[in-house]
């Protein structure tokens, strides 16, 4: 990830095969989108049949059918009676404060993901953990992810954070959900990540940098019943200005870091092998940003020291010349300073004006090689 020559690059979007191609005057390369799924809210319009709505969401590529359900008779009578139609997986989300009254009608229905709505329970039964379904839990925007509690979270499959105002069609987004999808990327890596609300092109490109499992869609994916290319807006890098960097940028609380001059070439590779990052970052005393160490570092520095490990100088193995972006750039700008790069780079470290390391744009999430 160093500084030197760059190339003329495009990007071309397949859809279809869910890849992104790139294309430049040195090179081609094809790289496959870590697929984030799209749960769509079947009651989000109501000008087609249940069969043929579902019909022309599974032609574009939606995963599952999202179901917001507070226990009303009618909407499990709804989809027991159209079971037949429900070609795609179910993904119902109750929202009630005594769900267990309602798991024999969930098992008629054999939801794929049954999400229970974590404010809104006087307390969570213990059948919910026998339900053969993928089991989460909703919180909204004010909700801490502490509240869970680790014992809770440990059971889950996954956590589904509201991120506009609850009962509001079509609101904003609401940006603080960001560091709380990294707070739970970073204490709980196995645990999957639901989004539920606000989402739009921008935002999407912003989860899926953040390695998102899936997105719920509702009014945005149904706007106007042009469902393919709202679609592809889902899917596709948008090149916005309503966020910056430091909005989402994984905080430096979370990356592996090392202070310059203290530590050795095992130091540093220990550091990239604790945190499974492929890269450790280099401060001086005073925050400085002042350095990299990658895998690419390490081997080229082992292939070049092969003798003599134990005397390599710090300078030696140190990219003291990386990559960076600032903190207060638009999401517009920062892929700027990717295409200018000219190849594909899999993290994105943040500075402040002060020459300071805020944070880092995770990049391997868009794609695996």
């Amino acid at each position: 990830m160093r500084k030197g020559d760059s190339t003329i690059l495009d990007i071309f979007i397949d859809i279809k095969n869910c890849t992104i191609i790139y294309k430049s005057w040195n090179f081609n390369s094809k790289i496959t989108f870590v697929t984030m799924k799209i749960s769509a809210s079947i009651f989000a319009q109501n000008q087609k049949t249940i069969d043929a709505l579902v019909a022309e969401l599974q032609k574009i590529g939606v995963t599952m059918l999202h179901v917001d359900w507070k226990g009303e008779a009618n909407v499990i009578a709804f989809l027991e009676e159209n079971l037949s139609h429900l070609t795609l997986p179910l993904d119902v989300h109750l929202i009630h404060a005594q769900p267990q009254q309602f798991f024999s009608s969930l098992s008629a229905i054999k939801p794929q993901r049954v999400c229970l709505q974590f404010e809104e329970m006087n307390s969570i039964d213990s059948a919910f953990f026998s339900l053969p379904a993928l089991k989460g839990m909703a919180i909204t925007t004010q909700t801490l992810i502490s509240t869970l509690g680790s014992a809770l979270i440990k059971q889950l499959d996954f956590v589904m954070l509201m991120c506009t105002t609850p009962g509001e069609s079509g609101g904003k987004f609401q940006k603080e959900n960001f560091q709380k999808i990294n707070q739970l990327k970073y204490e709980y890596p196995n645990l999957s990540i639901t989004i539920d609300g606000g989402v739009n092109s921008e935002v999407a490109f912003i989860l899926r940098l953040l390695g998102v499992d899936t997105i719920v869609s509702g009014s945005y994916l149904m706007d106007k019943s042009e469902y393919g290319a709202n679609m592809l807006n889902l899917l596709r890098p948008y090149a916005g200005e309503t966020f910056c960097v430091k909005d989402f940028m994984v905080s430096k609380a979370y990356l592996p870091m090392l202070k310059t001059g203290t530590f050795s070439f095992k130091e540093a590779v220990q550091k990239i092998e604790d945190y499974k990052s492929g890269y450790v970052l280099i401060e001086d005393e005073n925050g400085r940003f002042c350095g990299i160490v990658s895998n690419a570092d390490v081997r080229k520095t082992m292939l070049k020291h092969w003798t003599n490990l134990d005397g390599i100088a710090e300078s030696d193995f140190v990219n003291a010349t990386p990559f960076s972006v600032n903190e207060n750039a638009t999401v517009r700008e920062m892929l700027k300073t990717i295409e200018a790069i000219g190849r594909v780079i899999l993290f994105l470290p943040v500075i402040n004006n002060n020459n300071e390391l805020t944070g880092l744009v995770p990049l391997n999430n868009l794609a695996k090689g």
